[in-house]
Formats: C-alpha cells, structure tokens, sequence
C-alpha cells in the first residue's frame, strides 16, 4: 500500500516469502480486489488458504479461506441472493466469502480441466438472476444460479454448460442480457 500524497510505502507483502505462497509458472496475476477495510488477494499458501483479507491500513491478516491451489484467479465482489459476498474460485471450487469474516456461504465443485487458461485463470463474471458465469475448462463456460431462500442454506444450480463460449486469459463482458 503506497501513501497516496507522497507514494511513500505504507505497508507490503512478500507473499513469498512472508506467508510461503507459491508463486504460479507465470508469477502473480491475481487482481486485488478493495472492500471495506479489506484488501482480498488470491495466493495458495498450501492446504491453508487460497483467499486472504489484508487489512488496508496495516497489511496484517483479517482473515483467510480456502484451502486448494489458486493460480491466476481472481476474487469479485457482487450480491447474490440478496447478500454481499466476495465470489472467488481455485482449482476445484467457487463459492461465496463474507467479507468482513472470511466465512463461507456457498461452494461449489466446477469440475475445471485443470489447465492455466481454464481453471487457473477463472475471474467470474455475476450477472442479473443470482447468476455467476466461469470458465473452468480451457474449451467450455458454465453458468451457475445461487440462491438462497430466507434465512435457510444456500444453493448452488448448474443451469447449462456450453463448448460455443470459452475464455482465455482474459475475462468475458455481460451486456444487455
């Protein structure tokens, strides 16, 4: 984090070697994504998380989540069921993050191809209905529905998959329906 007026160095993290991330073939690529006091970054730091919240005035650890590895997904912020969430993927999941816990809504398995175009670059992408569109296979998208119905569980709907859409690296526009 760098003071805005003077581009002094307010804080910092070498996810390396501060918290034993590792690094993907190509480095990191995660886009931080800035919610209330948190800074959520995407980084495997292995069978511990793969979502941490830094605090945005300090650099220490809010919070983590996720277990699996993460490459160069990364997390969004969108409503869905009527609840703010931070929406994130790795390599076998997405689900639904509370912000200001880290706790988990939702989740759910993708079934992605394992590959760096595919699930390791999935950014996904929420659009009207309570639907999330991602690319978990280097050759397919997947649009999935999450709902929730009162205060009971959530869920989580594959409503189609199709070999007529596909992403690279870089992530799909929603307009006008």
């Amino acid at each position: 984090a760098l003071d805005a007026r003077t581009g002094a160095v307010r804080w910092s993290q070498d996810l390396s070697k501060d918290k034993d991330a590792m690094a993907p073939f190509y480095g990191w690529a995660t886009s931080p994504l800035l919610t209330g006091r948190c800074v959520i970054v995407q980084h495997a730091v292995k069978d511990k998380q793969a979502v941490a919240c830094y605090d945005r005035d300090t650099g220490r650890v809010r919070w983590t989540a996720g277990k699996n590895e993460v490459w160069y997904q990364s997390p969004v912020l969108a409503t869905l069921g009527g609840r703010e969430q931070i929406v994130a993927a790795d390599q076998k999941l997405i689900y639904g993050l509370d912000p200001a816990t880290g706790a988990t809504l939702w989740d759910h398995e993708h079934g992605g191809d394992g590959s760096p175009i595919g699930t390791g670059s999935i950014v996904p992408l929420v659009i009207e209905g309570d639907r999330v569109l991602i690319a978990p296979k280097n050759d397919s998208a997947l649009l999935l529905r999450v709902s929730r119905k009162d205060a009971g569980p959530w869920g989580v709907e594959s409503l189609w998959t199709s070999k007529g859409f596909r992403t690279s690296y870089s992530r799909p526009v929603y307009h006008g329906g």
